[in-house]
């Protein structure tokens, strides 16, 4: 009977722990929240190996809502599970105090987990990034490189490499980290700001005036996002629908379309999130003046049109959900080339020259006006 009942709580946690994985993947932390604290709260005393399975995922989902201080709570009763601290609390209670800033209470715990994975980049990061906030820049720099190698971490290694080398006195090399950052996303606010700040370190006319455009792009980029925190306020609140639709109407601001569309389709995901979606899809099309339903030859046209006429603004927004619809779309990505020649603008050119350079690898043209708009945002000629 004990062991039935064993079987029974290691079956309930594992179908939980894949419910919250489910909900976590779609962001809905609340919900996945929800799901893990419901079944700690109904394990009997003596269900150590459930426990050890749900904390740390609690308290990984807490520091991912900022509930930092739950968050420890949870990851310092996981260490408490068993005669010793398992691989699972440990890696948790790193993740949480590296995410709250509590350096040095991370950094026994990822120490011991580098002894049993030497290799593991994401650990290797983490502990990169605990030295550098100590001020061990020169002894950070290998470890916060094998960040580049955490799938989808390759943003955040370059910049916490940037501003170690930065701390080190050298901007140059801080600035070709920031810059690979800005070819990625232009929009990236505050990678554009250290950018500005590396190149008044360096000096120079041109270098001075690469930081001037770059203040003011970063200035524009401010002002479009207005309250960037607001979507974090709703999904702690547990509205993780209005969440992306708020990350929507910012990427919409900034003109990044692919990003407000796939914002929308998130929203559509969570529980009610179709009905709520659906009023901000209408508008977000009508403020496009085309449907919803619109085909990609559709949008071409309008594009065509639109040149034809010599609108700018309507080109440019044809251009855009051309793009959004199709990555790679070397006539939507002309468009927007051409039309980011504003040296303010020189970010968003060297991306979508980039962009073009890689979706029409046998046009030279394109590799040799990307060499000139990378020499410019480092402030050459």
């Amino acid at each position: 009977m004990i062991l039935l009942v064993s079987l029974l709580l290691s079956a309930q946690a594992g179908a939980s722990l894949e419910e919250a994985r489910r909900l976590f993947d779609r962001g809905d932390y609340p919900a996945a929240e929800a799901v893990l604290g419901r079944v700690l709260a109904s394990l009997p005393p003596g269900s150590e190996a459930e426990r050890a399975a749900l904390l740390p995922r609690l308290a990984e989902v807490r520091a991912l809502q900022g509930d930092f201080l739950r968050a420890a709570e949870a990851a310092e009763e996981a260490l408490r599970v068993g005669p010793t601290p398992s691989p699972a609390a440990r890696r948790a209670a790193a993740f949480v105090y590296v995410r709250s800033h509590r350096y040095e209470e991370a950094l026994p715990h990822i120490e011991a987990l580098l002894r049993g994975a030497p290799d593991d980049a994401s650990l290797r990061f983490w502990r990169g990034t605990v030295l550098s906030r100590r001020g061990r820049f020169a002894e950070a720099l290998e470890d916060l490189a094998a960040g580049l190698r955490v799938p989808g971490g390759e943003r955040d290694a370059r910049f916490e490499l940037a501003l170690a080398l930065s701390k080190l006195g050298r901007p140059r090399e801080a600035l070709e980290r920031l810059l690979e950052i800005i070819e990625d996303d232009p929009w990236d606010a505050e990678a554009c700001h250290q950018a500005s700040r590396q190149l008044l370190r360096i000096g120079g006319a041109g270098p001075s005036r690469a930081a001037a455009s770059l203040v003011r792009w970063f200035e524009a980029i401010r002002e479009a996002e207005g309250a960037s925190s607001r979507d974090r306020h709703l999904a702690f609140e547990g509205k993780p629908a209005l969440a992306a639709l708020e990350r929507a109407a910012r990427a919409e601001r900034l003109g990044r379309y692919d990003r407000a569309l796939e914002e929308i389709e998130r929203a559509k995901g969570f529980d009610g999130g179709a009905a709520e979606a659906a009023p901000f899809e209408e508008g977000f099309w009508a403020r496009r003046g085309m449907p919803a339903n619109a085909s990609q030859r559709d949008i071409e046209e309008a594009l065509e049109r639109a040149e034809a006429a010599k609108d700018d603004r309507r080109a440019q927004e044809a251009a855009r959900l051309l793009l959004a619809r199709d990555p790679g779309s070397s006539r939507a990505l002309r468009s927007l080339a051409q039309r980011a020649s504003d040296p303010v603008l020189l970010p968003v050119r060297v991306h979508y020259l980039k962009r073009l350079a890689a979706a029409e690898p046998g046009n030279s043209a394109w590799k040799t006006e990307l060499e000139k708009a990378r020499k410019s945002s480092r402030g050459g000629a």
